[in-house]
């Protein structure tokens, strides 16, 4: 029995700055995120991509993260970084993107399902956080 490490290319960062609002991207490098230009101004948002799980039969597959600053919410700026993202790991090859969700979380489930995920499963009290157990959905993106 072989051990395969996952070897998607992955890991993808983008972010939106307040100096240009436009997303500036890049791969992290040994594990710390690295745009392609200098960020100057207040970060507005950022989204990522990882591996969707470990094993090398998921390798096509990724999971994504978007975040909005609270001041900067409904502003397209979600809608914004998560298509340049979805974009990017369409060009190296990935075959699906998985967005995980810990519901109630309205704002997230409206960009997902705009920008083309569909909602395929949920998980019940999955996880911990901020004292409670939280459910999670999962949602899926067909990139290829």
């Amino acid at each position: 029995m072989e051990n395969h490490d996952n070897t998607g290319p992955w890991p993808m960062l983008v972010v939106a700055e307040a100096v240009s609002g436009e997303p500036v991207s890049g791969e992290p490098v040994s594990g710390e995120p690295v745009s392609g230009e200098p960020v100057s101004g207040d970060i507005l948002g950022y989204a990522f991509s990882g591996a969707f799980r470990d094993k090398d039969a998921y390798r096509y597959s990724c999971e994504t993260t978007v975040y909005v600053a609270p001041t900067v919410t409904e502003q397209g700026i979600g809608k914004q970084l998560l298509g340049d993202l979805d974009h990017r790991l369409r060009a190296v090859g990935a075959h699906r993107a998985y967005a995980v969700i810990a519901v109630p979380h309205d704002t997230s489930v409206a960009l997902h399902a705009v920008a083309g995920y569909k909602h395929v499963g949920t998980m019940d009290e999955v996880g911990h956080k901020f004292g409670e157990w939280r459910s999670t959905e999962l949602w899926e993106c067909r990139l290829a």
